[in-house]
């Protein structure tokens, strides 16, 4: 007698390397975000507290205001994560973007978190 399994579960399932970059994308994109989120909060704090001093020539008028800070990461982050999601089958060129910013977004707030200490 032949048993025939004809309910698999996990039959479709796929475990290895494709799951693992894309949870590596979006761990990337959600450190970018929190890093994001920290520096416009370190240098809302760091400008009120006469500390800091927006340097990018496009920013300066726009972080004096804490909500258009906000509002300008939001749309960058959104039009980023769009690019991203437009080259997605590109995984190194996603991987290495991702993680170039979330060092450079690092060195930023490292930056701003170590003027508000001192």
């Amino acid at each position: 007698m032949e048993m025939v399994l004809r309910n698999r579960p996990f039959e479709n399932l796929t475990i290895g390397r494709a799951d693992t970059q894309v949870s590596t994308a979006w761990i990337l994109f959600t450190v970018l975000v929190t890093l994001n989120a920290l520096d416009v909060i370190l240098t809302h704090v760091g400008i009120e507290r006469g500390v800091l001093v927006e340097n990018n020539p496009l920013m300066r008028e726009v972080v004096k205001h804490l909500w258009g800070a906000v509002a300008i990461k939001i749309l960058a982050l959104g039009v980023v994560g769009g690019l991203l999601y437009a080259i997605r089958s590109r995984r190194n060129v996603v991987h290495a973007t991702l993680g170039i910013c979330v060092v450079w977004y690092g060195f930023v707030v490292f930056w701003n978190y170590s003027l508000l200490v001192a």
